[in-house]
C-alpha cells in the first residue's frame, strides 16, 4: 500500500530545504498559505503544506473550506492535511507513528485492530483516541471496542504523573473519548480534583436531551451525590444505575427489582420469586408459605443442578429449618461440614449414621476402609467421608481415638493395595487435606514404608508435595541427625512445616541451621538460606522470615540471589508483608517508593507508598502521594477498590472506606468489579456500625449468591448472609419499630446461637442500642450451648476459641474464657485466631499493653492479614468495649 504523505516527510527529513516563516520577506497569513497549496511551483506547494501543518488546529476550518475547492491541487493537499491534524500527527509525529496512522485508512477491520495495538504499544494515545472518535465503520469499531477501554485514562495519566502535570493536556485527552458512561467519568472525576465540579454541573444544568442527564448523573456520581445521581441516571434511561445508587444509600428496593444476572450464570428458576420474598423481607412481612412449599417440592436430587439453585433460595430466604433436611438429602458431606462448623456436632455425625450419645468411630472407619480396599469404585465416596470425618477427629483434640480408629485400617489398605494407599494418605495428610489427619497417617506410613527409600519418596511426595524444598527438607533431616529413621525424618518435617506440635526437636534444627548459614561455598550458602526462607514463609513466620532476611543480606545475599525458592514463594511480596507486620514501616516506604519511580502512573503504588509513609511518620510525603492517587484515579473503578486496598494494608481503613464507596458509586458496569468494591463497603459498614448501609448491601450480596447459585460450596453462606442482614436490618430500625426489630433480633440469635461468626457484631451491637438485659440472657444461653459441645467433646480447641470470642465480645464471662483459651492454645499455640482472641480478651479487660502484646503475637504468625493488622491498631488507639 502506498502512503499519501511521501511529499512532506520528504520535506520534513530534509530532502528539500524549507525555510523557516521568519526568514521569509513577507509575512504570510493563513489564506495565503491555502492558495500557495495551488501554486505553478513544486516547492511552494510543498512549503505552504508544511506551514499550514505547523499551524495545526488553528487553520483546521480554513482546511475544512479548502478541501471542498474546485482547484484539485488544493483540495488533495487541504484534504490530507485536515486528517492529519485531526488524527493529531504533527510535524514532531515520531515517523512510525506517521506511518502507522497511514495504513490504517487503506486497512480491513483486522488490520485496523493489530494498528491500533501497535499504537498503543508506542503510547499514541493522541492519534488512537482520534481514530476511534472519526471511525463510522460498525464492524471495525466492534473489532477495536476491546482495544480502546481504558487508553483516554491511561493517556492522562502519562501527563498526570509528570513532575509538572500536564492538566490542560490531560483534560483534552478525556474529551477526545466516546461520550459514554466510563469515558464521562474519568473526565467527571477529572474535574473533582481540580475543583471544578461545580462548575461543570452549572454548565450541566443547561443541557437537553440526553446528553445532559447523562452528563449530570456522573459529575453527581464523582460528587458523591448519590441521591441526586440517582434522579438523573433515571432521567438518563438506566434505571439499572439509579438503583444502584439508592442501594448504596441504603434502599436495595430497586436493586432486587433491576440487578442483572451475572454473565454467563443460569439463575434458579425461583429468581423472580426469590426477588419479591426479599422485597418483602426487607418491608418487613414473611415470607410466602406457598412459595417455600414450591422449592422444597423442587428439589429432588443431587444430580440436578435446579435442586441445588432452589436450596440457595431457601437458605437465602432465611428458612434453614426446612433446608437443613434437603442438604443432607443432596449431599451427606456438605451438609456434615456445614453442621460441624455450627457446632451443631450431634446433628453432624449423625449424617454419617453414628450414635451421638454412644460413638463407634472406630467401628465406622473400619467398615469405610473395608470399601476402599474390596470396591475401589466406590473409592471416591467413601475417602470423602473418611476424610471429612477424620477433620472432626483432630479438630475436636480426638488424637488417641483417631489413631485406633484409623491406624490399623490405613496398615491394612498398604498391604492390599500400595497405589490406593498412597492417594488416601494424600488425601488425609496433605496440608491441602481438609482432614489434616496427620498422626495416623505417619503411623501407618511408618509401617508402610518400612526402609524401602523409594516408597518413602512417594510417602514425601504425598504429604509435602514433589517440591524443592521438601527435598531439601529431607537431606537437611539426615545431616541433623544421621541416626534419624526414614519414618522419624518425616516427623521432623511435618514440625517443621507447623504440621504437627513441636516438642523442642524443630526448634534443635533451625539453631543447627542457623549456625550453618556462615559455612560453605555461596552456592550451597544461597541454597541453604532459600530453603530455610522457604520454611519460615510456610510457616507464616514473620519474625523469622525478616531475621533471615537480614542475615542474608548482611552476608551479601539478596532475595534474588536464591533462585527458584524466591520465584516459587514469591519471597520480595513476602517480606512487604512481614515488613508491616513487625512496623518496619520506613523499609516497607522504600518497597513502594522503588516501584513508584519505576512506574509514576500507577495509583495502586501511589496509595501503597502513601499508606507507608503515613505509618513511617512522613505525613507531608505521604500526603504528596495521597494527592497523586487522587489525580490518577480518574474515575476508574478498579483503580479506585485498589487503593482502598493499598490504604487498608496500612491500616488506614477510614480512607480505604472513602475509596472504596467511590468506586462502587463510580461504577458504570454491575460486573465482578463492582461487586468487589460494594462487599468491601458492606464489610468496612458493618465495623462502623452503619446497620442501614450493611443491610442494604447485604441483601444485594446474597442476590448475587442466589444469581450464581454457589449453595453447594458454601450454604452456611447463605444462611449466615441472611442472618446478618436480618440482624443489620434490626439494628437499623430499632428506633422506629422496637417490637419487631427485637422479635427479629431473637430470631437471628436462635438460628446463629453457636455461630462464633455472628458475636463479631451481634452483642456489641446489642449493648450499642441498650439492649443489655436481652443482651446477657442471650449471651448465657449461648454459653451453655457451647458449653454442651465442650462436655462432650473437652479437647476442642476450635469451640473453646469460639466460645472465647464470643465472651470476649460480649464483654463476659472473662476468666473463665482466659483460662480455657490457654488449654486451647496449649494444643494449638501458633493458631492466629486464637492469639488474637486472647488479645480481645485482655482489651476487655481494659489491659491495653497485654491486648497489643497478643495481637503482635497473632500478627506476626499471619503477616499481612488487614483483620488482625485492623486489631492491633484498635487495640492501640480505639475506645475500650462498653460494659
Amino acid at each position: 500500500m502506498q502512503s499519501r504523505l511521501p511529499w512532506i516527510l520528504l520535506a520534513w527529513a530534509g530532502g528539500m530545504f524549507l525555510p523557516a516563516a521568519e526568514e521569509r520577506a513577507e509575512i504570510v497569513t493563513p489564506s495565503v498559505l491555502i492558495e500557495d497549496l495551488g501554486d505553478e511551483s513544486y516547492p511552494v506547494r510543498v512549503r505552504a503544506s508544511y506551514e499550514l501543518w505547523e499551524l495545526g488546529a488553528d487553520v483546521r476550518a480554513l482546511l475544512e473550506e479548502a478541501a471542498e475547492s474546485a482547484d484539485p491541487e488544493v483540495s488533495l493537499r487541504a484534504g490530507e492535511l485536515l486528517r492529519k491534524i485531526q488524527l493529531g500527527i504533527l510535524p514532531d509525529s515520531p515517523a512510525e507513528v506517521v506511518a502507522l496512522v497511514e495504513r490504517y485508512d487503506q486497512a480491513s477491520a483486522t488490520e485496523r485492530l493489530e494498528i491500533i495495538r501497535e499504537l498503543k504499544e508506542l503510547r499514541a494515545w493522541r492519534q488512537v483516541l482520534k481514530i476511534h472518535e472519526l471511525e463510522t465503520d460498525p464492524e471495525t469499531l466492534r473489532r477495536i471496542a476491546g482495544e480502546m477501554a481504558g487508553v483516554s485514562v491511561m493517556a492522562a495519566r502519562d501527563l498526570l504523573a509528570e513532575d509538572e502535570p500536564n492538566f490542560k493536556q490531560a483534560k483534552e485527552l478525556l474529551e477526545l473519548g466516546r461520550p459514554e458512561a466510563a469515558q464521562l467519568m474519568a473526565l467527571a472525576d477529572f474535574h473533582r480534583v481540580r475543583g471544578t465540579l461545580d462548575e461543570e454541573l452549572a454548565k450541566a444544568s443547561k443541557l437537553q436531551g440526553v446528553a445532559g442527564p447523562l452528563w449530570r448523573y456522573v459529575l453527581h456520581s464523582a460528587a458523591g451525590n448519590r441521591q441526586a445521581a440517582a434522579r438523573e441516571a433515571e432521567a438518563a434511561g438506566d434505571p439499572l444505575a439509579a438503583a444502584r445508587l439508592r442501594m448504596l444509600d441504603g434502599d436495595p428496593s430497586g436493586w432486587l427489582v433491576h440487578a442483572p444476572v451475572p454473565s454467563g450464570e443460569i439463575p434458579p428458576t425461583a429468581l423472580d420469586a426469590y426477588r419479591k420474598a426479599a422485597a418483602a423481607l426487607w418491608r418487613g412481612k414473611e415470607v410466602s408459605p406457598p412459595l417455600v412449599r414450591e422449592l422444597v417440592s423442587s428439589i429432588r436430587t443431587n444430580f440436578d443442578d435446579e435442586s441445588w439453585l432452589s436450596l440457595g433460595v431457601l437458605y437465602a430466604l432465611g428458612e434453614r429449618e426446612k433446608a437443613d433436611p434437603l442438604l443432607v438429602k443432596l449431599s451427606p458431606t456438605t451438609a456434615f461440614l456445614t453442621f460441624d462448623s455450627a457446632e451443631r456436632v450431634d446433628e453432624a455425625v449423625e449424617i454419617f449414621g453414628i450414635d451421638p450419645r454412644n460413638p463407634d468411630f472406630r467401628g465406622w472407619m473400619e467398615k469405610r476402609f473395608k470399601v476402599l480396599i474390596d470396591d475401589p469404585d466406590e473409592m471416591e465416596d467413601e475417602l470423602s467421608e473418611i476424610s471429612q470425618l477424620a477433620g472432626f477427629m483432630e479438630r475436636r483434640g480426638m488424637h488417641h481415638e483417631l489413631h485406633e480408629a484409623m491406624v490399623g485400617s490405613l496398615v491394612e489398605l498398604g498391604k492390599a493395595d500400595p497405589e490406593w494407599f498412597m492417594e488416601v494418605i494424600g488425601e488425609l495428610g496433605s496440608r491441602y487435606s481438609m482432614a489434616g489427619a496427620i498422626r495416623p497417617v505417619l503411623a501407618a506410613a511408618a509401617e508402610f514404608g518400612a526402609n524401602d527409600d523409594a516408597r518413602w519418596q512417594l510417602i514425601r511426595d504425598s504429604l509435602f508435595g514433589d517440591s524443592r524444598y521438601s527435598d531439601g527438607l529431607w537431606e537437611s533431616a539426615s545431616a541433623f541427625d544421621a541416626d534419624l529413621t526414614h519414618a522419624a525424618r518425616v516427623e521432623l518435617m511435618a514440625k517443621l512445616l507447623g504440621r504437627l506440635p513441636d516438642d523442642g526437636e524443630a526448634q534443635k534444627w533451625w539453631e543447627w541451621q542457623l549456625e550453618q548459614t556462615g559455612n560453605g561455598p555461596k552456592m550451597e550458602r544461597a541454597e541453604r538460606y532459600g530453603l530455610l526462607l522457604a520454611v519460615s514463609a510456610l510457616n507464616s513466620d514473620a519474625d523469622l522470615f525478616m531475621l533471615l532476611c537480614d542475615e542474608l543480606k548482611a552476608a551479601g545475599f539478596t532475595l534474588d540471589d536464591l533462585g527458584g525458592y524466591s520465584d516459587e514463594f514469591r519471597f520480595a511480596s513476602f517480606e512487604v508483608f512481614c515488613l508491616g507486620s513487625v512496623g518496619r514501616w520506613d523499609e516497607v516506604a522504600a518497597v513502594w517508593r522503588r516501584d513508584v519511580e519505576r512506574n509514576p502512573a500507577n495509583a495502586m503504588k501511589q496509595a501503597y507508598l502513601a499508606g507507608a509513609l503515613r505509618r513511617a511518620g512522613k505525613l507531608e510525603e505521604a500526603r504528596v502521594h495521597d494527592e497523586m492517587a487522587e489525580r490518577l484515579a480518574l474515575g476508574d473503578p478498579r483503580t479506585m477498590r485498589s487503593i482502598g486496598q493499598a490504604y487498608a494494608s496500612s491500616v488506614d481503613f477510614e480512607r480505604a472506606m472513602e475509596w472504596w464507596m467511590r468506586a462502587a458509586t463510580q461504577s458504570v458496569e454491575v460486573d465482578q468489579e463492582f461487586y468487589y468494591s460494594a462487599l468491601l463497603v458492606a464489610n468496612e459498614s458493618k465495623q462502623q456500625g452503619d446497620w442501614k448501609l450493611a443491610a442494604s448491601l447485604g441483601e444485594m450480596y446474597l442476590l448475587y449468591q442466589v444469581m450464581k447459585g454457589e449453595v453447594s460450596d458454601q450454604p452456611s453462606a447463605f444462611s449466615r448472609g441472611r442472618l446478618e442482614v436480618e440482624m443489620a436490618r434490626a439494628f437499623s430500625r430499632l428506633k422506629d419499630d422496637r417490637e419487631q426489630s427485637v422479635k427479629t433480633l431473637t430470631r437471628c440469635h436462635q438460628s446463629g446461637l453457636t455461630d462464633g461468626s455472628m458475636a463479631d457484631f451481634f452483642f456489641p451491637g446489642l449493648r450499642e442500642v441498650g439492649l443489655n438485659k436481652l443482651h446477657d440472657e442471650w449471651f448465657e444461653t449461648t454459653w451453655e450451648a457451647f458449653s454442651q459441645v465442650l462436655k462432650r467433646y473437652p479437647k476442642s480447641h476450635n469451640t473453646m476459641n469460639s466460645l472465647a470470642w464470643t465472651a470476649a465480645r460480649a464483654n463476659r464471662r472473662l476468666a473463665e474464657s482466659k483460662t480455657m483459651l490457654e488449654e486451647a492454645l496449649d494444643l494449638l499455640p501458633r493458631q492466629a485466631a486464637y492469639l488474637d482472641t486472647m488479645g480481645e480478651i485482655h482489651f476487655a479487660q481494659g489491659n491495653r499493653e497485654k491486648a497489643l502484646e497478643w495481637s503482635r503475637r497473632a500478627v506476626i504468625r499471619q503477616p499481612g492479614d488487614e483483620t488482625l493488622l485492623r486489631q492491633f491498631d484498635r487495640f492501640e488507639s480505639g475506645p475500650l468495649p462498653l460494659d
